[in-house]
Parts: structure tokens; sequence; C-alpha cells
């Protein structure tokens, strides 16, 4: 990234300090799970942004990982309004065009010197889809109470696919079950949820 380098070797140093200042463990910098989100959630923590402005040499991983930063609070952060999320995710995507084209431009390989095919074009993607679902809420004349993109992502889904599986009788070991069925659970979730948001100073579930 121009005179940096990105490097998960960086992000290996950051073990060598105390694990209260970043709150990185080894497993997080396994490679091999690459469905592993939560991980990436605490590689992009400030936390660890602070310990890498420490090491002469991470510029350029603490910039990828605080614009990775940014493109997950885009859709995931609670507290962003809708220009925000816009400005986030668009910054990202233009610092990864320009990434790309001065790789280009200094003839060094894709493959070695810039981010995945499908990651970048997972950058366009969504940011592009950020603004067209603004657009289109805008143009219907819908409220902002309808715009929530931390649930437009696959983890929101998963998470729901987890409380609907473990939904059963105390020694049921049947866990799968057809679409019927799964309407049928969806509502008990969201009973619970109502008992856990609306009703929490008078009703708590038993753990």
């Amino acid at each position: 990234m121009g005179s940096h380098s990105v490097s998960a070797e960086h992000l290996h140093h950051v073990l060598d300090y105390d694990k209260y200042e970043h709150g990185l463990t080894q497993s997080d910098l396994n490679g091999k799970d690459k469905m592993n989100f939560p991980s990436v959630i605490r590689m992009t923590d400030e936390r660890v942004l602070k310990v890498l402005r420490r090491q002469r040499d991470a510029d350029g991983t603490e910039m990828f990982l605080s614009l990775l930063r940014d493109f997950l609070d885009a859709f995931l952060a609670s507290d962003l309004t809708p220009l925000e999320r816009i400005f986030l995710s668009w910054r990202v995507l233009f610092f990864m065009r320009i990434w790309r084209e001065w790789c280009l431009q200094e003839a060094l390989s894709l493959e070695e010197n810039f981010i995945t095919a499908a990651c970048f074009m997972c950058f366009e993607l969504n940011a592009h889809a950020l603004l067209k679902i603004l657009r289109r809420m805008r143009g219907q004349g819908l409220g902002l109470k309808c715009f929530i993109p931390e649930l437009f992502g696959s983890q929101a889904c998963e998470t729901i696919f987890r409380l609907a599986r473990s939904i059963s009788s105390t020694f049921a070991t049947v866990v799968n079950f057809d679409l019927l069925e799964f309407l049928r659970r969806l509502r008990r979730i969201e009973l619970q949820g109502h008992i856990s948001n609306e009703l929490k100073v008078d009703f708590v579930f038993p753990r």
C-alpha cells in the first residue's frame, strides 16, 4: 500500500503485548477458519489499532484494519445516520479503488499486493446496495425506522437460525425441521424477544 506493507505478522506482534491491551488471542489469527466473524470484530477493535500504532512498520496494516472497521460500522453500527453510513462505505470503496489503480500503474500483481477480487467486489456491491436501498426508501416515503442495515447481513440470519435450532425439549436430539416448523419457531422467538425487551423489568428468563 504505497510505501507501507499490510501483513498478518504485525498482528502476531500485537500478541506480544498484554492481552488486556488488545483483547486478541492466538486463535483469532488462525486464517483457516474463514467464517470466524467475531475474530474480525476483535482484530478491528480500536484497542488493536492503538497497539499497531506503536509498531514502526505497521502503518499499512493499521490503515487496512481501520478501513475494514469503517466498512463494518457502516452496516453494523446502530448509532449512525444514513449519511454517515454512506460516507464511511464510499470512503473505503474510493480508497480501495485508488489502491487497486496504483498497483496496476506500478505493474504490481494484484494477487500479491491487493485484496482478492471477490473481496473487492463485495466492497463495490455493498456500497452500491446501501445507496440504492436508501434512494428507494426515500422514493417510497418510508421513514428511517424501516432502515435497519445491521439486519441486512448474514450474521443476523445465522443468529435466528441458531435460535430456531435451540428451541426444542430438554432431551430432544432432533434439531432439523421443515419450513412450517421453522415459521412456528420464529413466532416463539418473536415472543421471547418481546418479553426480553418490553417486559424485562417484570420478567427475567432463567439461566
